[in-house]
């Protein structure tokens, strides 16, 4: 009981941190709470009451920790957690486990699950991860056509719900298609060029020494009392690797930088419980997007997972097997433009063309048949007698879809 009080007690005084806009301090506290559960010892695993109590405790750590890094500029780690958080609902809504006067009580908004998963795939897709974001669209659209076998509940206006997913379905693959073109134009430096940006190396120097628990309030220490410094700790207090005197920042931020590339070792298993700590395995899994060939993705969605996965499968079984081909010989540049460092700035390495891009304007072909289908099909519900916006926008994708695919023409007679 008290493991649980200190956990809640945590996450209360995060967000009231958040709110105060001291989301620094507020991560002080809520990086605490995410350790005390994922490290919780076995007493609190084996009461069902209390683990649960502790899992929806957790929930609300991973949403105030999404808020708390998206105000500190980390939209990768607040990408991140915003998914974890999406797991998790969509785990305890799913489960069966629920009683009928806690679901009408608190019913699980389908509609709204999946317009977040829309709206984090363009985040994935700034960042060139884009097997995620298929992943999202993939579940988002799943979700629409088995949501009552899935979760039990018939949302409202699903069929406009559906024709959204089938438009930023068709977006998605269009500015693949686009991400293509860039990486044929850029051989090797193709996700710098599609990010904007060079982040310099991370240095060691720039470690913190971490965040500390004071209980001196400003109260006592304008009496005289001052909080204890480090290693000059209360003895009543037992440190150890549940509830750390030190808790750094920068351990979710490699964490964060480690997943960002999608890539890992392929012999790895996916995991969805468990771990060296004992924890609770993060909402990572792995992709098989076609036979042999995988991707380990910072979204993780385990009552959807192989429906995605079949499906994925499928849509790039025809890009993958054009993939292979090379840019033709016309259109290869020996030496990119402008990749050189300037002076001050870290050396770009090329690096080998991503497995979600293809230089070959059959790989283009490809991509383009399934950004042309997606908007189709979104043509049938926005029309022109209704939602004149909606379908003159789509009709500009598609627009800009020949004009991408123009690249590869080697004669535009």
């Amino acid at each position: 009981q008290y493991f649980v009080t200190i956990q809640d007690c945590f996450n209360q005084l995060g967000m009231l941190w958040c709110n105060r806009q001291g989301h620094s301090e507020g991560l002080n506290y809520l990086r605490r709470a995410q350790i005390m559960f994922e490290k919780r010892p076995d007493a609190i695993r084996q009461d069902k009451v209390f683990n649960q109590r502790s899992a929806d405790s957790y929930t609300l750590t991973m949403f105030y920790l999404a808020q708390a890094y998206g105000a500190l500029a980390k939209p990768g780690l607040s990408a991140r957690f915003c998914a974890e958080t999406m797991s998790q609902q969509l785990d305890h809504n799913t489960s069966g486990e629920r009683s009928r006067e806690a679901r009408e009580k608190d019913p699980f908004d389908c509609k709204d699950w999946v317009r977040n998963c829309c709206s984090l795939s363009d985040f994935f897709v700034n960042e060139a991860m884009f097997w995620t974001a298929e992943y999202l669209l993939h579940s988002a659209t799943i979700m629409c056509e088995r949501c009552e076998e899935v979760c039990g509940v018939k949302p409202e206006s699903l069929e406009e719900l559906q024709a959204e997913c089938a438009r930023d379905m068709g977006n998605y693959y269009s500015t693949r298609l686009k991400f293509l073109r860039t990486c044929a134009q850029h051989p090797g430096f193709g996700e710098t060029v599609w990010r904007g940006e060079r982040k310099p190396p991370a240095s060691g120097k720039d470690k913190s020494e971490g965040s500390r628990l004071k209980f001196v309030c400003s109260a006592d220490a304008a009496k005289g009392e001052q909080a204890p410094k480090a290693g000059e700790s209360s003895e009543a207090i037992v440190w150890d690797a549940i509830f750390p005197e030190v808790v750094h920042l920068e351990d979710e931020e490699a964490e964060d930088n480690r997943l960002a590339e999608e890539t890992g070792d392929k012999a790895e298993v996916k995991e969805e419980d468990g771990g060296d700590d004992g924890g609770k395995k993060r909402a990572v899994g792995w992709l098989e997007y076609a036979p042999g060939e995988k991707v380990r993705l910072p979204v993780y969605f385990r009552r959807l997972h192989e429906m995605v996965e079949r499906r994925i499968c499928r849509a790039n079984a025809g890009f993958v097997a054009a993939r292979a081909n090379p840019l033709p010989k016309a259109l290869s540049l020996v030496e990119a433009e402008g990749e050189e460092a300037n002076e001050g700035e870290p050396k770009v390495v090329r690096k080998p063309t991503p497995s979600c891009a293809g230089l070959s304007f059959e790989a283009g072909r490809e991509m383009f048949k399934l950004a042309n289908h997606y908007q189709l099909k979104a043509l049938q519900y926005y029309v022109i007698d209704g939602y004149v916006t909606d379908h003159v926008r789509i009709l500009q994708e598609l627009s800009q879809m020949y004009r991408t695919l123009l690249w590869w023409e080697l004669d535009h007679k």
